[in-house]
């Protein structure tokens, strides 16, 4: 997608359409503050005008972006419309060190909107948190306030942990919808993606990690022909369908394969004492989040800021590890997500949707650590946005079966169901 450029999402514009025509009560949207720890990318972007087009005040609006992944154009026209936006500092950066850094912007982040919070009245805070970090680093004096509703959106996020306050929390990244029907495309993404970068003809292919993506990765690397490894320390693979590789250790993943995927959301090598005895070049590829996947590999790297995004080489003993994109996920390229506009819509809905959840109704508190007692995505959101989906994208069979279920979605959806009577008149038709 070209520099400046918006991409279109209806998917978004029939979220809002429903809930504009048939939302009853009134919501004190000026005294609401939207703050997200986001990717800055077109899709964003069309995320926040649907923001706007709600009638939340573009001042009301306080984002921080990722080195990663931020569009200079995009934070550009975000700054023409008055919304405020904080692009992550310096240019350069030191490979496995990108949670200092964001902690750092963080905290600048969250300085501002204390500032806000202080300066006009503020009523609802919702942070929209990719990765785990906004929580991790949110000011106490603003836990203890009773009017922030956390949205996370990633596994990776939930496991993070955060600083212990009692908070509504949504639990976006477990909801059925996302668990379901967005793995399989960020996968065919990936899997494209990979093969331009590092896949000759039949390359041997390791997957560490056997959660929704990492299943879903290995399917669309077998079907290129490549034949591809597993490996899951916590996983029991007794439920999994069909005959898998399995192999006994991360060690061995990496001497059998020449590319090696990690889709944990943890460090992988955090208690490698073996990684200088593999005795070849290992490829390595991050489908997880920040940099986490590989960072005690990456701080092994030679103390010199690179630019964020360049291929990484650490030698350590007699094995040469490549490490892509800066050990980054490699579903974004730092211009744009890899997904096509078609799919990506699902993934801002979901997130759309939990701002109108936590606008519309209230929901219960919960503690750190246990994200199974967090709030569900609505039910009948979900079953809205998914039928919606399956319309615009032509292929029915998506919207069928199991979401037309609510019953069935509540059960596939971590965390706890509330009744929300206002969602429910909106979508639940």
């Amino acid at each position: 997608m070209a520099l400046g450029e918006c991409v279109s999402l209806p998917l978004l514009d029939a979220l809002m359409d429903r809930f504009q025509r048939k939302h009853s009560s009134k919501i004190q949207l000026n005294s609401t503050l939207i703050v997200g720890n986001q990717h800055l990318l077109p899709s964003s972007r069309s995320l926040v005008q649907s923001l706007l087009s709600l009638g939340i005040p573009p001042a009301n609006i306080v984002l921080t972006g990722k080195v990663y992944s931020c569009r200079p154009d995009v934070v550009a026209w975000l700054r023409r419309n008055k919304v405020h936006v904080m692009s992550p500092s310096g240019e350069l950066l030191l490979p496995g060190f990108l949670a200092e850094r964001h902690q750092s912007d963080l905290g600048l982040f969250w300085h501002h909107i204390e500032m806000a919070v202080r300066s006009k009245k503020v009523n609802r805070i919702i942070l929209l948190d990719d990765g785990g970090y906004g929580l991790l680093t949110m000011p106490t004096a603003l836990c203890t306030t009773g009017i922030v509703t956390v949205v996370e959106q990633t596994m990776s996020g939930l496991r993070l942990g955060d600083n212990g306050a009692r908070l509504r929390r949504l639990n976006l990244a477990a909801s059925a919808a996302k668990v379901t029907l967005e793995s399989p495309f960020i996968a065919e993404a990936i899997a494209r993606s990979v093969s331009t970068k590092a896949l000759g003809l039949r390359t041997q292919i390791g997957i560490v990690g056997l959660g929704n993506v990492g299943s879903s990765l290995g399917r669309c690397f077998e079907s290129m022909g490549h034949p591809v490894c597993f490996f899951d320390k916590k996983r029991d693979y007794s439920p999994m369908k069909g005959k898998i590789n399995r192999l006994g250790s991360l060690k061995e993943l990496c001497e059998t394969c020449s590319v090696v995927v990690g889709c944990t959301g943890e460090d992988i090598f955090s208690d490698a004492e073996w990684l200088g005895s593999i005795g070849k070049e290992v490829t390595l590829i991050s489908a997880s989040s920040q940099d986490i996947e590989f960072r005690t590999l990456l701080k092994k790297a030679p103390r010199v800021s690179v630019q964020p995004g360049a291929d990484i080489t650490v030698s350590v003993g007699n094995t040469v590890y490549r490490v892509l994109f800066s050990g980054f996920p490699i579903n974004f390229s730092g211009s744009s997500e890899i997904e096509q506009p078609r799919d990506i819509q699902l993934t801002r809905a979901l997130l759309l949707g939990s701002v109108l959840q936590a606008l519309s109704c209230d929901g219960p508190a919960s503690s750190r650590g246990d994200w199974s007692t967090a709030e569900q995505l609505n039910d009948a959101l979900q079953r809205f946005v998914v039928r919606t989906w399956s319309d615009l994208t032509g292929e029915p069979n998506i919207g069928k079966g199991d979401f037309e279920s609510l019953q069935w979605i509540k059960e596939n959806s971590c965390g706890v169901a509330v009744h929300c009577e206002e969602l429910f008149t909106v979508f639940g038709a």
